[in-house]
């Protein structure tokens, strides 16, 4: 007998407003620290929560930390474009101009005409932050620096990002023009784009490089072996520059956590600038960061029940991985907007029509995060919905139809469910 795929209609029961009781974890005494930097914040990766802020909507100067986000994207269009990083090319005219052009700037001195793997450029970028090597993979990957730049700037905004701008690909300011975000919007784009693809954190944790058979050490101290070596970090990003002070991006994983930091402007305890605050401050905020206790508003690897009829057995092979929480004692409530299918799968009422392989997103769970906390920051997000992907655990026919969607969180959602006429 043949399934009446046109046959479902998907109805879904709601509240449309419900306080969060989160699954707690266990209780810490409070502690109150404070970061000398002009902008600071402490992110946990794998739920949202901000665990320490401060000025985190106020624009900054990026400087070299731009350089993070400018190479994920040269990666993305590199293995796009079929290239590989172990092909070459030979540095042009105005890249091997670079360090008479900026002579204040990091980087080596790249020879024209010298051969060079795309591989050894990506690891001047993040390494010794070499704003020469970054223009080379620019012209390489888009013909010229501004050709990339307009690329990025238009996916930022086209990802829903209104606070950032990039004018350059090595976050040099130029007079009143530089690169620009939050602290929040800027912690918010990197976990957005790692998620995505975290190939550069392989870069990012490199000790040093070479040219020529001279070793290039990180400019990142806090990698082992360093003067603030600390344990659990991968990397990220330094930037040091008139407008931006001594600033820092980190990646921490370890205690079970993931945590993103940034600093800007930091100075040392009587408000002077001082490049190794970036350190100190960023060790001071991933201590604090470290003891916090998260509250899960939505675990993470939530079941997300989509029934899928199938020759008679029911499929519950879906999950939402990224959680959602908040730091210990803030009251947030959660307001659910809607679910998307992704409509390469599903169409827009709920019926399968294509196979479905294994970890594919099927569809997106809106919902609003509306802070109950006066003058508390909850959540790192800044859009007007949060969007969950809903992951396929392992493959589900096309034979069938949606039956019932069910999200099983305690005073969240009532039953979701598909009825068949």
């Amino acid at each position: 007998m043949k399934h009446k795929k046109n046959k479902v209609k998907v109805l879904f029961l709601l509240l449309a407003t419900l306080t969060i009781f989160p699954f707690k974890i266990s209780a810490i005494e409070e502690e109150n620290i404070a970061i000398n930097a002009n902008a600071a914040i402490s992110v946990d990766y794998q739920s949202g929560a901000i665990y320490y802020g401060e000025n985190i909507d106020e624009k900054i100067s990026l400087a070299s930390m731009s350089k993070f986000i400018v190479a994920w994207y040269l990666l993305e269009k590199i293995e796009q474009s079929g290239k590989n990083l172990e092909e070459t090319t030979k540095i042009s005219k105005r890249v091997s101009e670079f360090k008479y052009r900026e002579p204040e700037a990091s980087g080596a001195f790249l020879d024209y005409n010298m051969e060079i793997t795309l591989r050894q450029l990506m690891e001047l970028t993040i390494v010794i932050s070499d704003g020469g090597a970054i223009e080379q993979l620019a012209e390489v990957v888009s013909g010229n620096e501004e050709n990339l730049i307009n690329e990025i700037n238009e996916d930022i905004l086209k990802r829903g990002y209104e606070k950032t701008k990039f004018i350059n690909a090595s976050g040099l300011e130029r007079g009143e023009e530089y690169n620009y975000s939050t602290a929040r919007e800027m912690v918010q784009i990197t976990i957005e784009l790692l998620e995505e693809d975290s190939e550069i954190l392989e870069f990012t944790a490199l000790q040093s490089t070479d040219l020529k058979g001279e070793e290039l050490v990180a400019t990142n101290l806090m990698l082992p072996g360093y003067l603030f070596e600390y344990e659990g970090i991968k990397g990220l990003k330094t930037g040091t520059e008139t407008k931006a002070g001594a600033s820092l991006m980190t990646y921490f994983e370890g205690d079970g956590k993931i945590i993103i930091t940034l600093i800007s402007g930091a100075t040392n305890s009587q408000g002077e600038f001082y490049s190794h605050s970036r350190y100190t401050e960023t060790i001071k905020m991933l201590d604090y960061s470290r003891k916090q206790v998260i509250e899960y508003l939505i675990p993470a690897n939530q079941e997300i029940y989509l029934e899928i009829k199938n020759n008679g057995i029911d499929k519950d092979n879906f999950i939402i991985e990224k959680g959602i929480g908040v730091k210990e004692g803030i009251k947030t409530d959660l307001i659910f907007d809607s679910v998307i299918y992704n409509s390469r799968y599903i169409t827009d009422e709920g019926i399968l029509f294509e196979d479905v392989p294994s970890g594919e997103e099927v569809a997106t769970l809106r919902i609003k995060v509306l802070d109950q906390s006066v003058g508390q920051t909850t959540l790192y997000y800044e859009k007007e919905y949060l969007e969950l992907k809903i992951t396929n655990k392992e493959e589900t026919k096309e034979e069938g139809y949606v039956v019932k969607l069910l999200l099983a969180i305690p005073r969240f959602f009532s039953e979701l469910y598909n009825e068949m006429i």
